[in-house]
Order: C-alpha cells, then structure tokens, then sequence
C-alpha cells in the first residue's frame, strides 16, 4: 500500500502539503468548489495526517490548523513556506466573530484584509473544512472576495 501511495506521490508531484484531522471528503468538495475543479485539487495537493514522514522535495507549501497544534520543523522543510489556518490569534488565516442562527457567518482576517464568510447550517468542524479549503485557494492564487463569493449559499 505504501508503496502504491508513493508512486501517485511522484505521478501527481502535488505542491501543498496540507495536514488534516478533520473531515477530508468535506474538506475537497470545498476546495474542488472554490476552485471550480476536483482534478486541480488531486492534482496540487497532498493532504496527510501527520508531515513526520513527508518528503518535501518541490513542495512549496504546508497549511494546517494551528489551533490543533504546531508542526515542527524539520530539515527538509526550510524552504517550504508555511500557511496556518484557525480561530487562535497568529493564525495566517484567522477566523473570528462566528455566528450560528439558522446559518453560520464569520470572518476570516487574512494580511490584513477581511473578508466574511456565510454558509449554510454548519458546525464548528466544517468551519476548519472552510479555513482549509480557503488556504488551498489562496496558495494558488485566488482572490479573498471570489473565495466568498463561490461560498456564499443561493438563496431561492
């Protein structure tokens, strides 16, 4: 099995490492949303549960929920950049005054700039599927405002 999940590991060459400990089906029907495509999300990252035995030849990126926890830092990861996601302050994408009626909305302070966040009835563990699809986004590029935008449920 090991050997299989190596070989897709060099096939793909994803460049985003992303940590997760929460719900990996939500979290890529978020990202294949925000980013209008499930294969650019196959194709570009590698979610894992644990980066102790990760080999980050040609990755750029790490993301992962500093509110679980850092990650420390090895030798092969110096010149992996690193983006953190959460409610805890630090956090690169921050997510703060969260509200729960009959919807969720909160915002998320990226560089300064923020940007609210409305979905559906929601609990706090898909807020950290939002935050980590929302990283993955802005690694490749999006913009904050279309992030919400393609978020923002339809109402009929």
């Amino acid at each position: 099995m090991n050997l299989i999940r190596k070989i897709i590991f060099f096939w793909k060459r994803p460049k985003i490492i992303v940590v997760t400990d929460g719900n990996l089906q939500s979290i890529k029907k978020i990202a294949a949303q925000i980013l209008n495509s499930s294969l650019k999300v196959e194709k570009e990252v590698l979610f894992v549960n644990d980066v102790e035995n990760e080999n980050f030849y040609k990755k750029e990126y790490l993301i992962f929920n500093l509110d679980r926890g850092s990650v420390r830092k090895t030798k092969e990861m110096s010149d992996v950049k690193v983006l953190t996601f959460g409610f805890q302050e630090g956090a690169d994408l921050q997510a703060s005054d969260l509200r729960q009626n009959g919807g969720t909305n909160f915002k998320i302070n990226y560089q300064g700039k923020i940007i609210p966040i409305w979905l559906g009835p929601s609990g706090r563990e898909e807020i950290y599927s939002v935050l980590t699809a929302v990283a993955i986004g802005v690694v490749l590029g999006l913009n904050l405002v279309e992030i919400s935008q393609t978020l923002t449920p339809v109402t009929k």
